[in-house]
């Protein structure tokens, strides 16, 4: 059958290179020219002994900024090009803009803590503005603190360059605290909670995973009683240095039942740890090729964009940029 994903990513998995190459050229145009698939076919094309044609595609790729690009980099041995490009808009601007009803109005609601009625009055704004009033209205929320808004603005208003906004370095030292305790990268304990909770603090999800690394309740429970701190209510749940704190105590615990592979610890921390075991190749195998096999739609999305966004955050930073290819070694086979 054409025009399946599932196709390439089952000839990744057999590592039958050929038939990786072919899949591709079975995909859709539009669908063939994305940075996911282009990788996969310089991959392919290494693999098969042309170095010139795979090299070629990972210099075209060098322009975007992604979980893809990202790894074609490391192909080449090149730096990263993170192209932010702050929004650029006069304060004066800003302020008139502030002053209009509907943007006062969701300032006042905001500031009062009034949740519902910020929440749908943001949602309309979102509906309904322009380009341009979007990037300022998610420069505004940025200003007031509101970062989860911020992140939905410019992703409705397709606005991708402006990294302080969109990747903005908040709980810093909490991170930093929390990673010195657990012995894990601050930036990659930043990456969790940029795509779990937008760094919602107050978060909470359909199924009731709470705060900004949007743990569940049990989950938080347990890691509270294995720390020797337990839970007095579930409201320290949506305390950031608690939430934090526990969040990252369970992301050490799922990172050390793992292989200690910050891979399947972050797919892990997304999809459950009685998921992994039985995602596990037969034979060691490559980390990229196992993410982009994991059965997930949801999982498979949420490992590439936590591990290039650690990336991402090491920029933001201002900290030496570690590789994602030293941030993914080999998977290896479910011991016996």
């Amino acid at each position: 059958l054409p025009n399946e994903h599932w196709r390439v990513r089952a000839a990744l998995w057999q590592q039958d290179w050929p038939a990786v190459t072919q899949a591709i050229k079975s995909l859709q145009l539009t669908e063939q020219r994305t940075t996911r698939w282009q990788y996969w076919l310089a991959r392919s094309h290494a693999a098969q002994g042309n170095q010139h044609a795979a090299d070629k595609i990972y210099h075209k790729l060098m322009i975007e900024r992604d979980y893809y690009v990202f790894l074609a980099a490391d192909k080449l041995g090149k730096q990263y090009q993170m192209n932010h490009q702050s929004l650029a808009f006069k304060q004066s601007q800003l302020d008139a803009f502030s002053k209009r009803r509907d943007i006062a109005n969701l300032s006042e609601f905001y500031v009062q803590n009034m949740s519902t009625s910020a929440h749908r009055q943001a949602y309309h704004l979102r509906l309904t503005l322009p380009k341009q009033e979007l990037e300022m209205l998610a420069k505004l929320t940025h200003q007031w603190g509101w970062h989860n808004q911020t992140i939905a603005l410019l992703g409705k208003a397709e606005s991708w360059d402006d990294l302080n906004l969109r990747f903005p370095v908040v709980y810093e030292q909490k991170m930093i605290h929390a990673g010195h305790t657990t012995k894990l990268d601050p930036s990659w304990l930043l990456g969790v909670a940029r795509q779990e909770s937008a760094f919602n603090p107050n978060a909470r999800s359909p199924v009731g995973a709470r705060g900004l690394m949007q743990l569940m309740p049990e989950t938080g429970k347990s890691i509270a009683r294995q720390i020797k701190q337990p839970l007095k209510t579930l409201e320290e749940l949506v305390n950031p240095s608690r939430n934090i704190q526990l969040g990252s105590a369970y992301l050490r615990h799922v990172y050390d039942t793992n292989q200690q592979n910050p891979v399947l610890a972050t797919a892990s921390y997304n999809a459950g740890p009685h998921r992994i075991a039985r995602w596990l190749p037969k034979q060691k195998m490559p980390a990229d090729i196992w993410i982009e096999n994991i059965p997930f739609n949801e999982t498979r999305k949420y490992t590439g964009n936590v591990i290039s966004y650690a990336a991402i955050f090491d920029y933001q930073r201002q900290q030496k940029i570690t590789p994602l290819s030293k941030r993914m070694p080999e998977i290896h086979p479910k011991t016996p």
